[in-house]
């Protein structure tokens, strides 16, 4: 449903709100902005989804940095969509 889906460029639009879902398709947001993202907006035990390119970063690195504050739920495979590409579900460890 898209009325429930609020596409933000601009964080400072945002600041002191919280959000259950973030979801992020930024291939280029790099570990250190997605932590800042979510250590301000997402709620406690919230969802972060974001679309991931095995061009723009390295996976395993990813993956490991992002199991320090998040539990990896789920990775779908959008490569039949969108090439080298692919969605990761976390829910954080909060």
């Amino acid at each position: 449903n898209k009325e429930n889906l609020i596409q933000i460029t601009n964080f400072d639009l945002i600041k002191n709100q919280k959000f259950s879902v973030i979801y992020i398709e930024n291939l280029e947001y790099s570990y250190e902005l997605i932590t800042n993202i979510t250590k301000s907006s997402l709620e406690n035990l919230g969802y972060l989804i974001i679309k991931f390119s095995t061009l723009s970063q390295n996976p395993k690195i990813f993956f490991e940095k992002m199991s320090k504050q998040f539990e990896l739920l789920q990775e779908i495979n959008i490569e039949s969509f969108s090439k080298n590409n692919f969605l990761i579900i976390f829910k954080s460890r909060n």
